[in-house]
């Protein structure tokens, strides 16, 4: 088939279509093949809002280099066309491998441990994933759920890296409160490094935990007396350490 625009927004659209198929939902809006080809063109933003679809509420396609986070609810937003993790296919979602879609977020988190012991359910959690500075945002604790927005980029998408990572944000920044308005940032660090999914992180996570967790250390003035089992993940991990 020729790799025209065309073919390439039928593609897009029939992709949308399966995947509202795979999840049992129902399509509330979609416009036509000619309205989706006219708004790209002059880089806008198509939406498909679905309903009955668990975890998502609305995928955009986007023209030219536009990015979309307008939805209140979680949405995938895509620069120059679909999500990659759905250029990846669906099915790449159900693994540790591979760009990954919302599902498998909640599936990484649901019975997940705190170090109080507390164990997290699906429920507990609302995920967004809206562009943002960090690799993961702790947004409050509302209508009885953690709001986290996920934005990953330094490192793997994968399952222990998630569940380490909200460690830090729901554990750490949520349950225990720390903060850099609190000088004690460093301390979520820590609380990842003392979860039970250290041990299941990759190196690239590691790496970014050791930077993130010397720089807040540092930044309020410490620069001795760090127990060694942290300093040693530094001494480990830190590109200016090693």
């Amino acid at each position: 088939m020729t790799c025209t625009k065309s073919n390439i927004i039928h593609e897009r659209f029939n992709m949308a279509m399966g995947l509202v198929k795979d999840y049992g939902g129902t399509i509330t809006h979609a416009p036509t093949i000619e309205a989706i080809w006219n708004t790209l063109s002059n880089n806008g933003a198509v939406v498909f809002t679905f309903g009955g679809v668990s975890g998502i509420n609305n995928i955009y396609l986007v023209g030219g280099i536009t990015a979309t986070d307008r939805s209140p609810g979680p949405l995938i937003a895509s620069q120059g066309g679909f999500a990659p993790w759905m250029l990846a296919g669906w099915q790449q979602g159900q693994t540790q491998e591979g760009p990954q879609g919302p599902k498998f977020y909640y599936d990484a988190i649901h019975g997940m441990v705190l170090n109080d012991g507390k164990t997290l359910s699906r429920d507990d959690v609302a995920l967004s994933f809206d562009p943002s500075p960090g690799n993961a945002t702790y947004l409050g604790f509302k209508n009885g759920k953690h709001h986290v927005n996920f934005n990953i980029e330094d490192f793997e998408i994968t399952k222990g890296n998630i569940r380490a990572l909200m460690i830090h944000e729901i554990f750490g920044h949520g349950v225990k409160g720390y903060g850099d308005k609190t000088n004690d940032h460093y301390k979520a660090y820590w609380a990842s490094i003392d979860s039970k999914y250290w041990s299941s992180t990759t190196d690239q996570f590691r790496i970014h935990t050791a930077e993130g967790l010397w720089l807040t250390w540092t930044r309020i003035g410490n620069y001795d007396g760090m127990p060694t089992k942290y300093m040693n993940v530094i001494y480990q991990y830190h590109p200016s350490f090693r």
